[in-house]
């Protein structure tokens, strides 16, 4: 299987081929882990995202350790951070009753929804909840805006709790990543990255706050500068208003 492993690594380097291999590199498991640990180092970002969702995906402790020191990456941090969460939530539930993570969510969750509804009191945002996450539609300039995602939910290596704050700005073509990484300089704040949609990559801005000291109004006003930067950047890669 190690010759079929590599062809898949291989196949993460296109686009047509990439959703199929990283389905089918999922379905190899534990076999594939060193392969895609190797990928990590790729000089392809679509590589490198695609292996850290595939490791996301594989559920063990040796996925997940391969996974942590992308945490904190400019580019790959965000993915990394959700895969993260993914599989230390999977492995918690192998040790711990469903009851008692189910009564700990729904205590989180209230909180969340209270801390949300007052970073959104007075503004022009409209909020709602999917999956455990909140939705808010932005306005930016007139007829604009942008669909920003906050989720409580996000981990570092060391257990600490941060907000991830993103929004989604176009597909990433690959004649556009050298011009990502180019705009990520200019930036004071908030950075571009990868993130999947529907089998496909696409570049989103990006923002995190720690939790435990998080404030109203500081998260209100990077919800809004990232939905402005965010704006800027998907009307310069399409023109339209996508997000």
């Amino acid at each position: 299987m190690g010759d079929e492993i590599k062809r898949l690594i291989r196949d993460l380097e296109e686009f047509r081929t990439r959703s199929g291999a990283m389905r089918d590199l999922v379905h190899c498991g534990d076999e594939a882990i060193p392969h895609l640990v190797e990928a990590l180092q790729s000089p392809f970002s679509s590589v490198r995202w695609a292996a850290v969702r595939v490791l996301g995906q594989i559920g063990n402790e040796d996925a997940l350790q391969a996974i942590l020191p992308f945490e904190n990456d400019n580019e790959l941090g965000t993915t990394a951070s959700e895969a993260i969460v993914r599989l230390k939530e999977k492995l918690q539930s192998q040790k711990q009753p469903r009851e008692t993570e189910v009564d700990e969510e729904r205590t989180l969750e209230s909180h969340e929804k209270t801390f949300m509804q007052k970073v959104v009191e007075g503004t022009r945002i409209d909020m709602a909840v999917e999956a455990g996450k909140f939705q808010l539609r932005v306005p930016t300039t007139p007829g604009r805006g942008q669909t920003v995602t906050v989720y409580f939910g996000a981990r570092d290596r060391d257990g600490t709790g941060f907000i991830a704050i993103y929004t989604e700005c176009g597909k990433a073509d690959l004649k556009h990543y050298e011009w990502a990484l180019r705009q990520n300089a200019k930036l004071s704040s908030g950075a571009i990255a990868l993130r999947e949609k529907d089998g496909t990559p696409w570049f989103v801005m990006i923002n995190k706050h720690l939790a435990r000291t998080a404030d109203v109004d500081e998260l209100r006003e990077t919800i809004l500068e990232l939905a402005k930067k965010a704006d800027a950047i998907e009307k310069a890669l399409s023109g339209t208003d996508i997000s």
